[in-house]
C-alpha cells in the first residue's frame, strides 16, 4: 500500500500538481487541450477543446497517434528527443507546430507527463497544452524537459509537507518534512487521521467546509493552525486535492502544505503594534479628563475616612472604593509608561527603597500575608521605573490568590549580578499561556489591560537585565546586572 502511495506521489509530482487532481470534466475548459495516450502512444482520451482545436472528432482521433498532427515543421530528431524524454521517465515542456484536419496549423505549448504503474513503469502519458502565438526564428524546434521527479521530490520534500489519504481522511502516506513539522514519526502517523493534528483554534464548521469542498471533487485552500505531538503550534497554508481514478471517482486525497508560522507571527506582531499606537495616542488624550475626576474622587474619599472614621462597616466600603481607585491609576499608568518609553535616570538605590515606592501605591489584601526579604542590596537602576515593576510583580502575585496566600520576594547578590524573585502561592500560569505572558496586550484576566508585564520586561530589559518566569508556583526571576550599565 505505501509503495503504491510512493508512486501515486511521483505522479503527482510530474504533473507539478495543476492538472492531476482534477476530473475530466474539469479539464474542459476553454484554454486547455488534454489528451492521453497509452504507452505505445495511441490515444485514449481526447477533451472537447482538444477535439475544436484539432478539428477531429473524438471517433476520428481515439486509436491513433499524435502523428494525425505532424506539420511536417519539426525534424524527425525533435520527435525521437520527446519520446526518449518520456521513456525515461522525465516530464517533457516544449513548443509544437500541429496541423488541423483542415490543413491550418497552429502553435501549442505542451507538457507532457508519465503515468507509472504499480510497478514504477510508465503505463501512459497525458498531455496538457494550451495555444500559443507562433514563436519566433527557430525556437519552435528547441525542446526542454523538467527535472527528473526524484530531484523535484526532494526538493519538494525539502519545502513542503506532503500527506496522502484515503477517501475516510485516513493517512496512507507521509512525506519527511510532514513528519519533521508535526513530530510525529511515519509509523505514528501511518493509519491515523489528520484529526491528531487539530489545536481546538479553528472551530467545527471549518473543517465541515473543508470536508464538504474536497469531497465535491473541488480543491481547498486555506490556513491551518495544527498541533505538535509535542503540544507546540504550528500555521499551515495548506492546498488539500482529491485524487479520482479511471471512473472519475475520488479514490484518495493529497494535502501539500507550507510552514508560515513565521508570517503568521509577523502578522500578529504589526496588528499589535498598530493597536498599540492607537492605544498611545487614545490614552495620552484622556489621561488628563480621566486623573482629574480621580483626584477629586481620592480627596473626597479621605474627607469621608475622618468622618466616619469609627464605623468599621462603612470603612470596608471605603477601601473597596480606594482599591478601584488605585486599579483605575495603575491601568492608566501601564498604558502611559508602556507607549511612551522614559529616559532612565540611573542611580545607585538600596533594594528597599524600591520596595518601599512600589507598595506605596498598593494595599495588599488581610488574607495574603507579603514577605520581604531580610537583607538589603544596592542596585544601579532607575528607581521609579524598578518600583513599576515591583509594584507591577506584587500586583499580578495577590490578583493570582483566590483565599488565603503568601507573596515571597526575595533579593541575592552574584559574582554577575542581582538576582530578585517575586514568587506566589497562587493557581499559577498554564503551560499554553507560559510563553505569552510578556505579550503586549495579553491578559487571562478579567480586568487589566495585558500590558503590566510587558511594561516590566521593557524595563527590566532597559536597564541590561533579563526576565523569566516559571509555573507551578509562579516565579518571576529578574537578573540585573552590579554596574551602571
Amino acid at each position: 500500500m505505501y509503495h503504491k502511495m510512493s508512486v501515486l506521489y511521483h505522479e503527482c509530482l510530474c504533473m507539478n500538481f495543476s492538472f492531476f487532481f482534477c476530473n475530466m470534466d474539469s479539464w474542459d475548459t476553454d484554454d486547455i487541450l488534454l489528451s492521453i495516450t497509452d504507452k505505445s502512444g495511441r490515444i485514449i482520451y481526447v477533451n472537447k477543446k482538444f477535439c475544436d482545436t484539432s478539428q477531429y472528432t473524438k471517433d476520428e482521433i481515439l486509436g491513433k497517434t499524435h502523428r494525425v498532427l505532424k506539420s511536417g515543421y519539426h525534424p524527425d530528431s525533435f520527435y525521437k528527443n520527446l519520446w526518449q524524454t518520456i521513456a525515461k521517465g522525465h516530464v517533457f515542456s516544449g513548443l509544437i507546430k500541429n496541423k488541423s484536419k483542415d490543413g491550418s496549423t497552429y502553435w501549442v505549448q505542451s507538457t507532457m507527463i508519465p503515468i507509472l504503474d504499480e510497478n514504477s513503469n510508465v503505463s501512459k502519458h497525458r498531455c496538457v497544452s494550451y495555444v500559443v502565438n507562433a514563436p519566433k526564428g527557430k525556437s519552435g524546434n528547441q525542446f526542454r524537459y523538467l527535472i527528473d521527479p526524484e530531484i523535484f521530490k526532494n526538493a519538494l520534500d525539502n519545502s513542503a509537507s506532503v500527506a496522502i489519504t484515503d477517501v475516510n481522511g485516513t493517512i496512507t502516506f507521509a512525506n519527511d518534512m510532514f513528519c519533521k513539522n508535526s513530530k510525529y514519526s511515519k509509523e505514528e502517523l501511518l493509519g491515523s487521521n489528520h484529526r491528531v493534528l487539530k489545536s481546538g483554534y479553528h472551530n467545527d464548521s471549518f473543517y465541515k467546509n473543508l470536508w464538504q469542498t474536497i469531497s465535491s471533487g473541488k480543491t481547498w485552500h486555506g490556513d491551518i493552525k495544527n498541533k505538535r505531538k509535542d503540544g507546540t503550534f504550528y500555521w499551515v497554508k495548506t492546498m488539500i486535492m482529491p485524487i479520482f481514478n479511471k471512473e472519475h471517482e475520488i479514490e484518495n486525497y493529497i494535502a501539500v502544505r507550507t510552514d508560515i508560522t513565521s508570517q503568521i507571527e509577523l502578522a500578529e506582531k504589526l496588528t499589535k503594534s498598530e493597536r498599540l499606537i492607537s492605544i498611545g495616542q487614545l490614552s495620552s488624550r484622556i489621561s488628563h479628563d480621566i486623573r482629574n475626576p480621580l483626584s477629586i474622587i481620592t480627596v473626597s474619599l479621605e474627607n469621608l475616612k475622618i468622618l466616619f472614621g469609627t464605623d468599621d462597616a462603612k470603612q470596608k466600603q471605603f477601601e473597596k472604593i480606594d482599591r478601584s481607585i488605585h486599579r483605575i491609576v495603575h491601568q492608566i499608568d501601564d498604558v502611559l509608561d508602556f507607549v511612551r518609553g522614559k529616559h532612565l535616570r540611573i542611580n545607585k538605590i538600596k533594594f528597599t527603597e524600591i520596595i518601599e515606592e512600589s507598595m506605596d501605591s498598593l494595599t495588599i489584601p488581610n488574607n495574603i500575608e507579603l514577605i520581604l526579604p531580610k537583607n538589603d542590596v544596592e542596585i544601579y537602576c532607575d528607581k521609579r521605573q524598578c518600583a513599576t515593576v515591583m509594584n507591577n510583580l506584587i500586583l499580578n502575585s495577590y490578583q493570582s490568590i483566590d483565599n488565603a496566600g503568601t507573596i515571597e520576594i526575595t533579593v541575592e547578590e552574584t559574582d554577575d549580578g542581582v538576582v530578585i524573585q517575586v514568587k506566589d502561592s497562587g493557581s499559577g500560569i498554564s503551560k499554553e499561556n507560559l510563553d505569552d505572558v510578556f505579550e503586549p496586550l495579553f491578559t487571562t484576566k478579567q480586568t487589566g489591560t495585558g500590558l503590566g508585564l510587558a511594561s516590566v520586561k521593557s524595563i527590566v530589559e532597559s536597564h541590561g537585565g533579563i526576565i523569566s518566569v516559571t509555573s507551578p508556583p509562579t516565579v518571576f526571576t529578574i537578573t540585573l546586572p552590579k554596574i551602571n550599565s
